[in-house]
């Protein structure tokens, strides 16, 4: 066998909990901690039916790049263009899954690697695991999770029924559980 090749450990922590690029914690108090928070992600996003997604054509192009490779990942069959250089679509359930488990890999390798990469994943991962997290622990009526990967000031109206976190980078979601 083969022994560890030298040098940082990967960066396991899920989005709520993060960690120094390309490094992770040793303590396995922690590190359980991480691995039970990425889990919940995971549970959250396969009870989610579909999510708007709101991002720049370069993010876009980014999330199919690295999600498109996974057996979970759909393309969606509407990718609209809005006037501001954005992209709106909605993604599965699935596919969220697959967005989650994908970024979470990037995160995993170190972040030497390609820092840009790491970066986006991160914020993606980050904004992906906070609104299936979020939508699955707060009851609401008939509301529907829209991730917003935007770090411009808000442009456009939020409708009443989204919330928008901001700090230090724009998320707005609502949940829309089936039947409700």
């Amino acid at each position: 066998m083969k022994p560890p090749a030298p040098g940082p450990a990967p960066a396991s922590a899920p989005p709520s909990i993060p960690a120094g690029p390309g490094t992770a914690s040793s303590d396995p108090t922690v590190i359980n901690e991480q691995q039970a928070e990425y889990r919940r992600g995971l549970l959250a996003a396969a009870a989610v039916s579909s999510a708007p997604l709101i991002c720049h054509k370069d993010t876009w192009a980014f999330l199919v790049e690295k999600s498109l490779a996974h057996a979970h990942f759909r393309l969606p069959d509407t990718i609209s263009d809005t006037d501001d250089g954005q992209i709106d679509t909605h993604l599965s359930g699935r596919s969220l899954l697959a967005v989650l488990v994908t970024t979470q890999h990037i995160l995993d390798q170190p972040a030497d690697d390609d820092l840009a990469a790491w970066a986006l994943a991160h914020a993606i991962h980050t904004r992906t695991h906070q609104a299936v997290t979020t939508s699955s622990t707060q009851r609401h009526n008939g509301e529907v999770t829209t991730i917003v990967l935007d770090d411009r000031p808000p442009n456009r109206r939020l409708t009443s029924s989204q919330l928008l976190l901001d700090a230090p980078h724009r998320l707005a979601f609502t949940v829309r559980r089936p039947g409700g």
